[in-house]
């Protein structure tokens, strides 16, 4: 143990990242021969940054929390071997990653911001997407108390379709404020949100705009089941559903609905084509006589 702290805490003298492990490691020069030794030392020597580190969640006790912290190096390191990453963009991800994760309005666990990093880079290889979208994750990590590699998940997802940072990161706050207002929150998004946006994608592409849609239907289906698991079981029914062509033609045959655009036959929006489906339902007295159409899971 003695000897991975001092380790470590030269680590971070040499990267000139912390400010705080430098002071505990010029403290601490005199370690001891023992374990208990060194402990004593490194307490001491963190006692001006250890309520920073609780802060953020790096455990109460001083050993702890530089353990913690090593470790935490040494999978960024990790991580830039896989990423082909460079020294300085190394340097540049670690402080970018301390700094969100201390910030007054955000303060959380380091390593979970890391999480969803390291989820990007392996989906993506897009270190560079991954590094700008830093804050914004660190932000949705807190507001949602969900974790990193949740996040990461749902933002490699955009990164995939062609979104801009500055775009996800405008719907995942606007995700975060739909799940406030509604129902399905941005943990269950988080979680789910991979899953239910492949579904979408015949439906739509996914963008800043169509993100609105898709969010607002998520949270009409939670509130109609409260069950996190039925909304998305339901939503990617649905999906299954309106894209499959014999399908649209019964929904038009049968109940002179119209998934598709007369002119353009682009799919409707998907908030009309429910709106319809209902009403049609209200109108026949019974919404189970669209079972001979949709299947069950889409009916729920």
């Amino acid at each position: 143990m003695a000897d991975k702290i001092r380790a470590g805490i030269s680590l971070y003298l040499n990267d000139g990242y912390s400010s705080g492990i430098r002071k505990a490691g010029k403290e601490t020069e005199g370690f001891g021969t023992t374990v208990n030794s060194a402990m004593d030392r490194v307490n001491k020597g963190l006692s001006g940054i250890n309520g920073k580190l609780a802060g953020i969640g790096l455990g109460v006790g001083a050993a702890f929390a530089v353990n913690k912290i090593i470790d935490y190096d040494d999978s960024l390191v990790r991580l830039g071997v896989a990423a082909n990453m460079t020294d300085s963009q190394l340097a540049a991800m670690k402080k970018t990653i301390f700094d969100v994760a201390t910030a007054p309005d955000i303060k959380v666990d380091p390593t979970q911001i890391k999480a969803a990093v390291d989820e990007i880079v392996q989906r993506t290889g897009d270190i560079e997407y991954a590094t700008k979208a830093v804050r914004f994750m660190g932000q949705s990590i807190q507001g949602a108390s969900t974790e990193g590699k949740a996040v990461g998940g749902l933002v490699s997802v955009f990164n995939k379709v062609g979104m801009s940072v500055e775009d996800t990161a405008s719907v995942m706050d606007m995700f975060n404020t739909q799940g406030k207002d509604g129902a399905f929150t941005l943990d269950m998004m988080a979680q789910k949100g991979s899953q239910l946006i492949s579904a979408y994608a015949p439906f739509r592409t996914m963008n800043k705009e169509n993100a609105k849609e898709f969010g607002a239907t998520m949270q009409i289906l939670m509130k109609g089941s409260d069950d996190a698991d039925l909304a998305a079981t339901t939503f990617q029914a649905t999906m299954r559903n309106l894209t499959d062509p014999a399908k649209q033609k019964a929904l038009k045959k049968m109940f002179d609905i119209d998934v598709r655009d007369k002119v353009t036959d682009e799919f409707r929006p998907l908030s009309d084509i429910m709106m319809d489906i209902v009403a049609k339902g209200k109108q026949l007295g019974k919404l189970d006589s669209f079972g001979t159409v949709l299947d069950g899971e889409a009916m729920k």
